[in-house]
This record gives C-alpha cells, sequence and structure tokens, in this order.
C-alpha cells in the first residue's frame, strides 16, 4: 500500500465484494450488482428508491468515496489531503514498546510500556513510566516511575493525570514530582479507569470498564473540579457503545474520538455521530492511538499495518500514511505538538514478539493535515 493509498471500499450490504456498481440514493449504499439484485428489492418501499450506477456521481481526482460503518451506512465524498513528513529523527529507547506517550508544556516528553517491574532490581531504570528530553540526537531520563499505567494526559497547568486500572485518577504535580491520588474519581462500584484525555477547554475524559458480572466500557465527561457532566454507554437500543477503548483524543467542535479495538468511534454531544472501521485485506485495522492536528484533523495509528489513518473532524477518511515509507514500523501512540510554524509528530513504537531489539522514538515534522 503506498503512502497516499486508500483501503479498497466493499459492498455496504455483503461487506464482501469489493466491485461496487451501484448507489441507492435513499438508502445512501453502494452495493456489488448481487446485493442490488437480491437483496435491496427486500427494503421497505424498495421500488420506491433510486438506485444509479455510481458512475453517474462524476467523482474526479480530487474526491473519492470511503465505506463506513456508521449508524446510517452513509457514505460521502471527503477530499483528497497530500500530507508529508520530513525531518525525521530516531531515538533509541531502553523500552520493549512505547505504548503510552505525552508530551508536556515545557517540552519534557512521557514514554513509557505501563509495565510495574516486579522485584528488586537495583542496576535497573523502571520502563513503566519515564520523562525524557530531547538532547541532540538521544534522550536523556529525567526521571523514572514504577508504577502500572494504562495512559496519560497533560493537565493545563502541566501535571500529568494517569490512568491506572483504578477507580481514581492518579497525579504527578511537575513542581512535586511525585505520584499521588488526583480529584477525579469514578462513583461507580467497580468501574477502572483505563484511558485519560484532556481537552482544549480542560474537560477530562476517561474510558473505564467493569467485568464483572458482564463486560461493560463506559465513556465519561469529567468538568475541571472532576464533577460528572455525561456517560456515554449504551446506544439508543441500549447495546454497548464500546468494545475496549485504546485512547481517547478531541476536536474543536467538541467530538470525542475513540480508538475502540477494532474501529474509531466519533462521539457527539449526545450520541455517535460516526464510526470509522476501513476493511483491511491482509491484516485488519487496529487503532491504538489518536490525536488532533492543529487544523482539528485527527491522525490514526494503525499500528499492525504500519499505518496512520488522518480523519476531519467529524471522523470522515482523508487519507492515510504508510510509515515504512519513511521507515516507521508499528507506530503505536502518538503525541502532536506546535513547535513555530512547523507541526511536530511522536510516534512511539513497538516491537516484534521476538525480537531483541528495544522500541524507538521517533520525531517528525508533518504538514498537509
Amino acid at each position: 500500500m503506498t503512502s497516499q493509498e486508500q483501503c479498497a471500499m466493499v459492498c455496504a450490504l455483503c461487506e464482501v465484494d469489493p466491485k461496487v456498481k451501484w448507489k441507492c440514493l435513499d438508502c445512501k449504499l453502494l452495493m456489488c450488482i448481487k446485493c442490488k439484485d437480491r437483496v435491496h428489492p427486500k427494503f421497505k418501499a424498495a421500488n420506491e428508491h433510486r438506485v444509479i450506477d455510481i458512475k453517474e456521481l462524476q467523482l474526479d481526482g480530487k474526491e473519492e468515496y470511503d465505506a463506513f460503518n456508521a449508524e446510517e451506512d452513509v457514505e460521502v465524498m471527503t477530499p483528497r489531503l497530500e500530507v508529508k513528513i520530513t525531518n525525521i529523527k530516531k531515538f533509541p529507547t531502553t523500552l520493549e514498546n512505547i505504548t503510552i506517550l505525552a508530551i508536556s508544556l515545557d517540552d519534557s516528553i512521557w514514554i513509557g510500556d505501563g509495565n510495574e517491574l516486579e522485584g528488586f532490581h537495583p542496576f535497573s531504570k523502571p520502563t513503566a513510566l519515564q520523562k525524557v528530553k530531547v538532547e541532540e540526537q538521544k534522550l536523556k531520563v529525567l526521571s523514572t516511575f514504577n508504577i502500572d499505567v494504562w495512559d496519560i494526559a497533560i493537565t493545563h497547568t502541566n501535571d500529568l493525570l494517569m490512568a491506572t486500572r483504578e477507580t481514581k485518577l492518579k497525579q504527578i504535580i511537575t513542581s512535586v514530582n511525585k505520584v499521588s491520588e488526583s480529584t477525579y474519581e469514578l462513583h461507580a462500584d467497580s468501574f477502572l479507569i483505563s484511558c485519560v484525555h484532556v481537552t482544549k477547554n480542560g474537560k477530562v475524559i476517561i474510558a473505564a470498564n467493569k467485568k464483572d458480572p458482564e463486560h461493560r466500557e463506559i465513556i465519561g465527561v469529567m468538568d475541571t473540579d472532576g464533577s460528572r457532566l455525561t456517560w456515554h454507554e449504551n446506544d439508543k437500543n441500549q447495546k454497548p457503545l464500546f468494545e475496549w477503548p485504546m485512547s481517547i483524543n478531541s476536536t474543536s467542535n467538541e467530538n470525542i474520538f475513540i480508538a475502540d479495538l477494532r474501529r474509531v468511534v466519533v462521539l457527539g454531544k449526545v450520541d455517535v455521530i460516526r464510526v470509522y472501521n476501513p476493511i483491511i485485506k491482509h491484516c485488519p485495522f487496529r487503532p491504538t492511538s489518536v490525536v488532533t492536528t492543529p487544523l482539528d484533523n485527527v491522525i490514526v495509528s494503525d499500528c499492525q499495518n504500519h499505518t496512520l489513518h488522518i480523519l476531519n473532524n467529524t471522523g470522515h477518511i482523508l487519507t492515510t500514511y504508510t510509515t515504512t515509507d519513511i521507515g516507521v514500523s508499528l507506530p503505536y501512540s502518538l503525541a502532536i505538538a506546535s513547535v513555530g510554524q512547523f507541526t511536530v509528530l511522536f510516534i512511539g513504537c513497538s516491537t516484534l514478539e521476538d525480537s531483541s531489539e528495544n522500541a524507538n522514538l521517533y520525531k517528525v515534522n508533518i504538514t498537509g493535515c
């Protein structure tokens, strides 16, 4: 797959046949020949629907269709972006995987694999959470913390919030540099927080799950003082909205993007407005991190496919970028910052299970999104 290649669209009904030929303007579905003839006629009032050949849509080279499995299966035309990544810098780490990544307001960087080091290891620096600083071609470790961490986020006061699979978020206050309890707590029995994000206006969004007596996932929005604002768990049919949230971010229109195991769920102020789950032939889509760009687009890392998916702020695909084209494999975690006129993207990578190498952190300039 080239750096600008899109995942192939398939029939919205059978989700198998890539030979899409027809579109129902009433259902807003793209269909293969078989489904157009055999499945679509079974829809209510299908004989009154207008079905046209997709050639009549008159798409040009700057526009294309992207197949989504959203609530209403709406197909939309989105502009194509030309994303460029330059000034690629690689920084080796002592971690096997960089699963958590955040940039402080003072330009220091938090990285880690999230795994607490058990037992007594007097000569080993913990890799669960490290505060580092870029110095020329290497990372200088400023401090380390041996604590199980699932996700992290920077507050507006430059403190660090940590999701540690407990009912309350932990924090590291910059001036103290010690782990302590925060004011953000779930007053719900047995729900454990696994993801955290701080919005531009200071709200805190968390993902939490409960396994007993059955697996449940929730997304909660809290005010700056820790009071609960909104809660998302089930759709309008009382079915679970989420499988296993991996990462959360938000855009200026207050949409919430959740990397949810095998798809990206976009929440509006009330309900789901879109679900992005491209069909990829060789390896399933597995989003691991989401970040918002200064242009209010969203970058999603697809670690297994070595790909960045760039969506607009309502969840429509704009383009994809294959990171192996710039020598970056297994992009797992993302963080973004503005440095002067440049948008700087940090990419924390994973490693193969049988690899003896440690993970690398990459710093790149990204334009076009």
